[in-house]
């Protein structure tokens, strides 16, 4: 599967991990699938490939396993973010929310029958502060480029709620 998560590089932790293969990926150009010794993906920009050195059969110390994982989780939520604000305008905030919220699950008719499957807050939070750092860092980029402009889209809420008659206090509710 894919590797997500910073800390969830297998192997990163335990020991040394090495890299089976490194390949441009087919569909998305600039992105590179780096797959590790036990059969996980991990999936990196360009730049992160020559940041890091990385090549087919080298072995990653522990902190390298994590610098590829965090760079992992970094080119995720870039993708991510950028999907999202090519679907419509949003702010800073509501895309740090969006890109923090823990992955959804599959509806089941009965989801927690068992105790055991009800979803574990503290895990969750764990999560959202974990990512929280890169998704600020994600965020600050988009800024950068311009993608991400807080006073603009405050200008376009504005004028999508004048023109359709309302009043300031419904436009300072939307605004808040």
């Amino acid at each position: 599967g894919y590797c997500v998560c910073p800390a969830t590089v297998p192997g990163a932790v335990e020991g040394r991990m090495k890299i089976e293969k490194l390949e441009p990926a087919k569909h998305k150009q600039g992105r590179w699938l780096v797959w590790l010794e036990d059969a996980s993906i991990v999936r990196v920009g360009e730049g992160d490939v020559v940041s890091l050195g990385l090549y087919a059969g080298k072995e990653l110390t522990d902190a390298e396993g994590e610098a590829l994982a965090a760079a992992g989780e970094r080119s995720r939520l870039m993708e991510r973010a950028v999907g999202l604000l090519s679907q419509r305008p949003m702010s800073r905030k509501e895309l740090l929310d969006k890109l923090c919220a823990p992955p959804r699950q599959k509806k089941e008719k009965y989801p927690y029958d068992k105790l055991d499957d009800a979803p574990d807050l503290d895990a969750l939070q764990a999560r959202k502060e974990a990512v929280l750092e890169q998704a600020e860092a994600v965020a600050d980029r988009l800024t950068g480029l311009g993608l991400l402009n807080d006073g603009e889209y405050a200008k376009t809420v504005v004028r999508h709620y004048a023109a359709k008659g309302y009043g300031p206090r419904k436009i300072r509710d939307e605004l808040y």
